[in-house]
C-alpha cells in the first residue's frame, strides 16, 4: 500500500513536469520579435551629428509588460547578433534606450540588437533577436573652408560677382550671406556661385554643412562695389618686347663691333643717298 502511494506521487510529479515542458515549448513558439522598433534620433544608414542614439520599441505580438521579464539589448558594430543563455546581458526593463555618447568621422557602423525575455517558470524564454541599423555618427565638421573671387579682384564696378567656394570633408550644402553667419538659406553646394552686390563695401559670410549636419565657417570676404570705378582691361594693352640679360649683352656687343668697323673705315654717300662702307685694305 505504501509503495503504491509513492508511485502515485512519482506519476503526479511526471505529469506536472510534462505540463510545464509543454507550456515551455508553446511559449517558446509564440514569443516573437519586438514590434515597432525605431529611432527618433537617427535614420537607418544615414550619418548624423547627434552623439547619442535613442531607440524605442513595443512588446512582441500577443505579449504585454506583465508577461515579459524585460529585454536583452546592445549597441555593437556587428551587423548580426543572436542572444542565447550563454551570452545574455542583464535584462533591461524599459521600452526606451539611450546609448552612450559616440564621436568620430562616421566611418564605423552602429547596430542595435534586441530580444524579448518572457517570465515563464522555471526558465525564462528568449525571443528572436531583432536588429536596427546601420547608424553612423559623424561629429567632424568640414575643414579648410574658403570663399574667394577670380584673380582676387575684390573691387569691382559690376553689381554681381562670381564666388569661388569650397571645403574639405564632402560639404553637401552652403549658406551665403552679406549680413552674418546663419542669416541665410541653405542650398546645395556648388563650386561657383553668382552673388549680387550692393553699392559700397560689404562682407560675404559663407558656411558649409556636411550630410551629418556638421557646420563650418569660411573666413569672411570683403568686396567693394563701386559703379563709377574705371577699370582697364590689361589684356588689351600691347606690351613692348624686352630683352633678357643675355639678349642685352649680345645687342650691345653688336653695336660696339659695328662702331669699331665704322671708325676704321670710310663711309661714302652714293648718288641715290645710300650709305656705303668702304673697307680699308
Amino acid at each position: 500500500m505504501k509503495i503504491l502511494k509513492n508511485n502515485n506521487i512519482i506519476y503526479l510529479f511526471l505529469i506536472i513536469n510534462f505540463v510545464v515542458l509543454c507550456g515551455y515549448n508553446n511559449a517558446n513558439a509564440d514569443l516573437g520579435e519586438v514590434t515597432g522598433l525605431w529611432s527618433p534620433t537617427h535614420n537607418d544608414n544615414e550619418p548624423s551629428s547627434v552623439t547619442r542614439i535613442r531607440m524605442e520599441w513595443s512588446c512582441p505580438d500577443g505579449y504585454t509588460d506583465s508577461s515579459l521579464s524585460g529585454y536583452l539589448i546592445s549597441y555593437t558594430s556587428a551587423e548580426s547578433h543572436t542572444y542565447t543563455y550563454s551570452n545574455m546581458p542583464e535584462i533591461y526593463n524599459s521600452k526606451i534606450s539611450l546609448s552612450e555618447e559616440y564621436s568620430g568621422s562616421g566611418d564605423t557602423p552602429i547596430y542595435f540588437h534586441i530580444a524579448a525575455v518572457d517570465n515563464t517558470f522555471p526558465l525564462s524564454l528568449i525571443g528572436p533577436t531583432k536588429t536596427f541599423g546601420p547608424m553612423f555618427i559623424d561629429t567632424e565638421s568640414p575643414t579648410n573652408a574658403f570663399v574667394n573671387v577670380p584673380d582676387n579682384e575684390t573691387t569691382t564696378n559690376e553689381d554681381k560677382i562670381t564666388l569661388i567656394l569650397g571645403a574639405d570633408g564632402d560639404p553637401r550644402e552652403m549658406c551665403i550671406s552679406n549680413i552674418g553667419y546663419g542669416n541665410c538659406t541653405w542650398e546645395l553646394f556648388t563650386d561657383y556661385k553668382t552673388f549680387l552686390l550692393e553699392q559700397g563695401e560689404q562682407t560675404v559670410f559663407v558656411q558649409y554643412r556636411d550630410k551629418a549636419g556638421n557646420i563650418t565657417n569660411a573666413n569672411p570676404l570683403t568686396i567693394i562695389y563701386n559703379p563709377s570705378l574705371v577699370t582697364t582691361d590689361i589684356k588689351s594693352i600691347h606690351s613692348i618686347p624686352t630683352l633678357n640679360e643675355w639678349g642685352i649683352i649680345i645687342f650691345l656687343s653688336i653695336l660696339i663691333l659695328f662702331s669699331i668697323i665704322i671708325m676704321k673705315n670710310k663711309v661714302l654717300r652714293s648718288a641715290d643717298n645710300r650709305f656705303w662702307i668702304v673697307i680699308k685694305s
